[in-house]
């Protein structure tokens, strides 16, 4: 996407499958001046073609965007993907980490 304004790259394994390099991507909110709505492009690249997410305003589109890739990899992970930051699989992680407040 050639306006990705955040991108996440790891590795993902699905159930018996290969250890494979997929890439979070989110485009930045774009404004429909015609129908008065904003829209960002969000994919798993190699597993998920980019989609189109619509809101109100460009915050909603955004927020609704990381939702979306939330919700995926969720799924992914209910079928039983694995995912880690290295491609041998090693240093594995949870994307729930990513959704989770820090203080301080």
């Amino acid at each position: 996407m050639k306006t990705t304004i955040a991108c996440q790259e790891f590795y993902g394994a699905p159930p018996g499958g290969e250890r494979q390099r997929l890439t979070v991507a989110v485009g930045r909110p774009v404004h429909s001046t015609t129908d008065d709505f904003w829209s960002c492009k969000v994919a798993i690249a190699d597993v998920l073609r980019p989609t189109v997410v619509v809101g109100g305003d460009s915050f909603e589109a955004l927020a609704r965007a990381v939702s979306w890739v939330r919700q995926h990899l969720a799924g992914m992970r209910a079928e039983g993907w694995e995912f880690s930051s290295d491609r041998e699989g090693r240093d594995r992680f949870d994307h729930e980490d990513w959704f989770v407040p820090r203080t301080g």
